[in-house]
């Protein structure tokens, strides 16, 4: 579960800041607009692959994953 989470709207635009605990786990999940996620520290994962600290990734419309962390935060 996230630590600790803000997010900003701008028009039609979301921004969310997202710290995750060690070993955290969402269910799997659709992001009906698409998703981008840059890693700012840590290692994001899902069933896809790890992603280290400053790594960028789209996600498109209708895709969808289920996340885990060993300790990250990231900016979506």
């Amino acid at each position: 579960m996230p630590i600790t989470s803000t997010q900003d709207r701008i028009s039609e635009i979301y921004r969310k800041e997202v710290a995750l605990s060690p070993g955290a786990k969402f269910e799997s999940h659709t992001h009906e607009l698409g998703e981008e996620i840059l890693v700012l520290q840590g290692v994001f994962s899902d069933e896809n692959a790890d992603y280290p600290a400053g790594t960028y990734m789209m996600n498109p419309p209708g895709s969808s994953h289920a996340p885990a962390a060993t300790r990250v935060v990231f900016s979506s």
